[in-house]
């Protein structure tokens, strides 16, 4: 005759029952979450190297129009160079030579507020480059913002040291501007000693350069 188990090993079976299923569905949510962080992970390493490759892409891609760029403001086609450095900066936004292109060209065609602007958000990019600020000081410069011509010019030459020959040769002629000759020539005459026709040759051009050469302090003149 069979023995039927009582209420008391009915509930033991069940309360066992149930911790097995437990255990079970406990076991299977965490081989899901294994499996799921598995694939982030995968997932997370495949969008990081697509990210590299295409700014890579990105790069490769600024370059070439970079060169593309100059080559024609070589040919003096300036407004279709300038398109193509704007072009640059659009694609590879980070790209330091799209911005610094585009402000040579502004430099050149006289465009100093542009030129001011473009290197402005070069120096905010790139804060610890010298090389990039002092060029955004020789747009302010040209721009006519003297004063902030000259605080960023310090900065740059507190960052570079290196870069004493290009800020005294700016100083020159914010000094010269302002109205002091003495302390343009100082100025002048100190970049001369350090680089000698080098110096004359990177300011010849300006329209002070001239009037500081006629400039005779204590009778001495700049040769």
């Amino acid at each position: 005759m069979q023995v039927l188990p009582t209420n008391d090993e009915l509930s033991e079976l069940q309360i066992q029952h149930r911790q097995s299923w437990r255990g079970i569905t406990i076991l299977i949510l965490t081989l899901c979450l294994v499996v799921l962080l598995s694939i982030l992970i995968t997932t997370q390493k495949d969008l990081q190297k697509f990210a590299k490759n295409a700014k890579i892409s990105r790069e490769q891609n600024a370059q070439s129009i970079i060169i593309k760029g100059w080559e024609l403001f070589d040919q003096k086609q300036y407004l279709e160079a300038e398109n193509l450095f704007k072009n640059c900066i659009h694609i590879a936004p980070g790209h330091a030579e799209g911005y610094r292109a585009l402000g040579t060209l502004y430099m050149h065609e006289k465009k100093y507020i542009k030129a001011r602007d473009i290197y402005r958000k070069l120096t905010r990019l790139y804060p610890q480059n010298a090389q990039y600020s002092i060029s955004y000081a020789e747009a302010l410069y040209s721009a006519g913002e003297l004063f902030e011509a000259a605080l960023i010019a310090e900065k740059a030459l507190e960052m570079n040291d290196q870069l004493i020959s290009e800020y005294e040769i700016l100083m020159a002629g914010i000094h010269f501007q302002e109205g002091n000759k003495e302390l343009a020539y100082k100025s002048f005459k100190s970049a001369y000693s350090r680089t000698g026709p080098l110096v004359i040759e990177a300011i010849q051009t300006t329209p002070w350069f001239n009037n500081l050469k006629a400039f005779k302090p204590s009778n001495t003149q700049v040769h």
